[in-house]
């Protein structure tokens, strides 16, 4: 399934494209150091990106991980932080959705790994 369908599914909007090329790096398990990006861009769906690309390598073949299981998230703004750990909140409630959802959930394949 294409990003921008599995992006929308989670967050409700359209990627932006640094946001699609940031997973098609994910899914070949290549990290950036650091995401440099202005306010209002969508930095938080790291988060979102991540776990999408993280879940379709389980999904394509679970011996062959090459993502971290677990994501740092620094910054130095305690709203931010605040920010961050609702978008995970609700990403988490989203994928358990979609783990008991049917078919037609865009999630439910990546939710069910």
């Amino acid at each position: 399934m294409m990003i921008e369908q599995l992006f929308k599914a989670a967050t409700g909007h359209a990627p932006f494209r640094w946001q699609a090329r940031l997973y098609e790096q994910l899914l070949k398990g290549k990290l950036p150091a650091r995401c440099n990006i202005p306010t209002g861009l969508g930095k938080t769906s790291v988060i979102h990106l991540w776990l999408l690309a993280l879940a379709e390598q389980l999904r394509i073949d679970p011996t062959r991980i090459t993502l971290p299981r677990r994501l740092v998230y620094i910054v130095d703004r305690r709203v931010v932080v605040d920010q961050a750990t609702e978008e995970a909140d609700k990403l988490l409630a989203r994928f358990k959705s979609a783990a008991s959802a049917g078919p037609s959930d865009p999630l439910g394949n990546l939710a069910r790994c």
